[in-house]
């Protein structure tokens, strides 16, 4: 009850910065809400139990190693953080398949989501949640995307883009502000 709390108590936080036109705070804070939530684990069912001295049907064996396969790959994207990718940059941190995986000697940057930032090489504080988040930012600083293919297109700086698409054709542009599924630069 107390975390319901938390989130409640934090989306409101959020709605008024968005109210305030402080999108870039609202945007990281939802990013905060969000993050815990993409933790969760699938869960792991044995279906069979085998006692010591008896025999154990191959079926049955093959069954419960069918599911502790299935319960791993759900659960991939946790395995495959970033980490030796990571040539010369520092203070970065990926979750998910490809997330930040061209990284050479970019900072301070956050990926989260399968090919999140998945071409930044020297990109410098940027932060992106969701897939192809700012897939194609390369040398971009200090930009914010949160939802499916936001700023996907990517190169500029100092852009925020909240909502699924937004700012996806964004190319070269910078000090750009989006809220909204597909909008285009405010």
């Amino acid at each position: 009850m107390g975390l319901l709390i938390l989130v409640a108590a934090l989306m409101a936080t959020a709605l008024r910065l968005l109210q305030k036109k402080r999108v870039a705070a609202a945007a990281t804070l939802l990013v905060v809400i969000a993050i815990p939530f993409s933790f969760a684990a699938a869960t792991l069912s044995i279906p069979h139990t085998f006692t010591n001295g008896t025999t154990a049907d191959a079926g049955q064996v093959n069954a419960n190693f069918g599911n502790v396969k299935v319960a791993v790959n759900d659960n991939f994207f946790l395995l495959d953080t970033y980490g030796p990718h990571d040539v010369s940059g520092s203070e970065n941190t990926a979750l998910g398949v490809n997330a930040l995986s061209s990284n050479g000697i970019g900072i301070a940057n956050t990926a989260t989501g399968a090919n999140a930032l998945v071409h930044t090489t020297s990109g410098k504080r940027n932060t992106g949640m969701g897939l192809d988040v700012l897939g194609d930012n390369v040398l971009g600083n200090q930009n914010t995307a949160v939802g499916t293919e936001a700023l996907r297109n990517a190169t500029g700086d100092n852009n925020t883009a909240v909502g699924e698409g937004a700012l996806f054709g964004q190319t070269t542009g910078s000090q750009n502000t989006a809220l909204g599924q597909g909008q285009a630069p405010a």
